[in-house]
């Protein structure tokens, strides 16, 4: 049904075969019709939805309307098994989507020490002018290893009522 290439590796393929499709899977094995492929029982998100129970009502919950997203909640004492080192820094993971096998971070400690603004930000233009955007964006990205930069996307979120800021999510 469809195969791609990139020149050095197969990155899909689809066939069906007896009424049945099935799809090369990334630890090379099939998954058929929609049952999905299966986790790498090594991945930091099966890991994390290890923790996941149904019943939770503080630390790893699942969203009430978007299936495939699981966050955090909770004080630090009742949630205090998302944290990641990764890229020399120490992180909590907030979400993740399994659909898209992307994490939201955050640091606890401190990257830098910014003076705040003086007034509240309260459109995009002038966060995009503020000096923790540049450092953010320019500095603080720039300062990473590339084999880190590729792991990362840019995404939108709002703040506020009016407010979005683009941040950094790790694939």
């Amino acid at each position: 049904m469809s195969i791609n290439y990139d020149g050095t590796k197969l990155t899909e393929l689809v066939i069906e075969s007896n009424n049945h499709t099935f799809t090369l899977c990334p630890n090379s094995q099939f998954a058929m019709d929609d049952e999905g492929c299966p986790r790498d029982p090594n991945s930091l998100i099966t890991k994390l939805l290890s923790q996941y129970n149904e019943d939770n009502t503080t630390g790893l919950v699942k969203d009430n309307i978007n299936e495939n997203l699981y966050y955090y909640t909770g004080t630090n004492e009742q949630v205090s098994n998302n944290f990641l080192w990764y890229g020399g820094h120490q992180w909590r993971v907030i979400e993740f989507d399994i659909s898209t096998n992307t994490l939201t971070l955050i640091t606890q400690q401190p990257l830098t020490s910014i003076q705040p603004a003086e007034t509240v930000w309260t459109n995009e233009e002038e966060y995009n002018n503020s000096y923790i955007n540049a450092w953010l964006n320019d500095y603080f990205w720039n300062s990473l290893d590339n084999s880190i930069q590729v792991n990362i996307k840019d995404i939108t979120f709002n703040v506020g009522t009016n407010s979005e800021f683009r941040v950094h999510s790790l694939l």
